[in-house]
């Protein structure tokens, strides 16, 4: 599967496209294959790390998490064993809060692995 990652923050140029491995959902997670994003001021704001604020929530040196993104739609592609309110197949638009712990990362997959809870 591929992917736009960042390994350090900056300008957009610090974005590139790499082969990833599949995610795998746990059980209170579903995978999404996305078909549609976009990128948002938040989206730019965490890249760079400005207001310096981030690097507190995504990584003092550099991004945690590779992938950036909150907001997307495609279609359930995979569901955890507690995943109750989705279903394989589910064709769905998604707005996903900020992950201030760094659990998780959004957008620019083709699949995306999302905590059920947050959706």
């Amino acid at each position: 599967m591929r992917a736009v990652v960042h390994d350090r923050y900056g300008p957009p140029d610090v974005l590139r496209i790499e082969d990833v491995q599949r995610p795998v959902p746990a059980e209170d997670e579903l995978l999404v294959r996305v078909h549609a994003t976009t990128v948002t001021q938040t989206d730019c704001h965490m890249r760079a790390a400005r207001p310096v604020v981030w690097r507190f929530m995504l990584g003092l040196r550099r991004p945690r998490r590779r992938t950036l993104g909150l907001e997307f739609a495609g279609v359930v592609d995979d569901v955890g064993s507690a995943v109750t309110q989705f279903a394989v197949g589910d064709r769905r638009r998604f707005d996903l809060a900020i992950d201030i712990a760094g659990t998780r990362s959004f957008r620019q997959l083709r699949r995306v692995l999302a905590p059920s809870a947050s959706l």
